[in-house]
């Protein structure tokens, strides 16, 4: 799975690091937006792509959490039903998949608006700041979120766990995050 994940993340598919700052991550759109020599026509695209996806996230966000609030009332019951229990993780599951396809298709039309030299560039700041994050944070993920899959999904989780452990971060990794989320911590999982 890392493996695919690399390869679609090394073909411009799976992240468009910075320009989800609309979402909340990376650098701010008008910064990225210079870097990449976007005109005008081409920002207010992108945006228009996350304002209206934003809302659709934020729905299945809560969805997600709705329906994980009443898969633990279903095991907090003394003997609930097993096709009850499994029926809400298959509900669970569903959920979570739409917002992983939201995510990619996000990415993937914000990508369609880009030139070929753009997106090379885009790959190149990516790899600048994943590097800046594996030097500034790799020993704390390793030390106190060991268990992080890579990914979408572990890349939020990843976000998540170092903000719950932001007073035992070194000092490199707590500057580096709020350089990038300020001092409220990760962005939302979208």
């Amino acid at each position: 799975m890392r493996s695919v994940v690399r390869a679609l993340t090394m073909l411009g598919l799976v992240t468009l690091p910075g320009l989800a700052r609309a979402h909340g991550h990376g650098p701010p759109l008008d910064k990225m937006a210079a870097e990449l020599q976007l005109d005008a026509r081409t920002k207010g695209q992108i945006k228009s792509i996350f304002d209206n996806d934003r809302a659709e996230g934020k729905a299945l966000r809560s969805q997600v959490h709705r329906a994980k609030r009443e898969l633990h009332e279903l095991l907090k019951q003394d003997m609930p039903r097993e096709s009850d229990v499994l029926a809400k993780v298959d509900a669970v599951s569903a959920i979570k998949a739409k917002l992983a396809r939201l995510r990619i298709r996000t990415l993937l039309r914000v990508r369609q608006l880009l030139t070929p030299a753009q997106r090379q560039k885009l790959r190149g700041l990516w790899e600048k700041r994943h590097k800046e994050f594996q030097a500034a944070c790799g020993a704390d993920m390793q030390k106190l979120c060991p268990n992080i899959p890579e990914g979408f999904e572990g890349k939020h989780k990843a976000g998540r766990c170092l903000f719950r452990y932001r007073d035992k971060l070194s000092a490199a990794c707590r500057t580096l995050l709020q350089k990038h989320h300020g001092r409220k911590g990760p962005p939302p999982p979208f």
